[in-house]
């Protein structure tokens, strides 16, 4: 999809040759949803009960229980962590879910703290962001391309390294701080 990622194959020991960056099939998903940033709001605030004077902040929910990665009682307090500090700030807090996540295992926290999980694939959303928050993954580079401040919470930095605009910042009682100075 990348330079970066041809990079990595060749450093592999993949000949050269046989490699060719023919990009990633949502970057067209994720460009479309950065062209109509503001419909999308607009269709969310007709949807939901969103503010639409404060700011999106979009989280890519975590699946480390889903990958079998941490303990069920590990992973909530994990996710939880962060939502509470994301929602100590008046903002529209969107949830998404990867695709192997199950939505009714997660819609209490809808009620719970206020917050919207998106039933849609990120690619079609993450354009209406004002900030997007996520732990180690791939979509952290999805923002930066939208020129989207971008926060990695709890992971491993290599997979976002080589993207030098990305904040990193772990302890979930640091997270306001950092929001309210990129805001």
């Amino acid at each position: 999809d990348s330079l970066y990622r041809k990079n990595l194959y060749i450093d592999n020991k993949v000949d050269e040759s046989k490699i060719f960056i023919v990009g990633h099939p949502d970057y067209d998903l994720i460009f479309n949803s950065l062209k109509k940033r503001n419909i999308i709001r607009e269709k969310l605030s007709k949807e939901f009960p969103i503010n639409i004077f404060a700011p999106y902040i979009v989280f890519a929910v975590p699946q480390y229980y889903e990958q079998g990665d941490m303990s069920i009682k590990e992973h909530w307090e994990l996710i939880e962590s962060y939502i509470k500090s994301i929602k100590i700030l008046k903002v529209n807090l969107l949830l998404s879910l990867h695709p192997r996540m199950i939505y009714e295992d997660y819609k209490f926290l809808e009620e719970k703290y206020e917050c919207i999980i998106v039933n849609q694939n990120l690619s079609n959303f993450i354009g209406c962001a004002d900030i997007f928050i996520a732990t180690s993954s791939t979509t952290l580079s999805w923002s930066v391309l939208c020129d989207i401040p971008t926060i990695a919470v709890y992971g491993k930095s290599y997979y976002y390294e080589h993207l030098k605009s990305i904040y990193s910042e772990f302890d979930s009682n640091k997270l306001p701080d950092l929001i309210k100075k990129i805001l």
